[in-house]
């Protein structure tokens, strides 16, 4: 549901023309903390991530990556990937910052 902003700090996040700068941060965080099992194009340990943030709204995929194990506790649609995704480990948390989380929101923005 993209109305659904997850758990955690990031209640509101403001999205306008896509930050390069920011953009080339995230790349680099992603590559670091959640390449090992993500693609963007291809399924590798976990889903591929073009055009998650289509799906997902801002909110949620900050704070899904800022606050792994709750979201995996309490939100309703974390639960059900993981279900979906049982063969999977699950995703462990990366302890990003707020700001390398926004650059990786920001990243993902450029994967659509």
């Amino acid at each position: 549901d993209p109305k659904d902003k997850g758990i955690g700090p990031v209640k509101t996040v403001k999205i306008g023309a896509i930050d390069k700068k920011l953009a080339d941060k995230g790349n680099t965080v992603f590559d670091s903390k959640c390449l090992p099992c993500h693609n963007i194009d291809n399924v590798n340990l976990a889903p591929a991530l073009r055009g998650v943030t289509k799906q997902l709204s801002p909110e949620f995929i900050m704070n899904y990556v800022m606050n792994t194990a709750e979201m995996q506790k309490k939100n309703p649609f974390v639960k059900s990937l993981i279900q979906q995704w049982k063969k999977v480990p699950i995703m462990k948390d990366q302890k990003l910052s707020e700001k390398d989380a926004r650059a990786v929101l920001e990243y993902l923005r450029t994967q659509e």
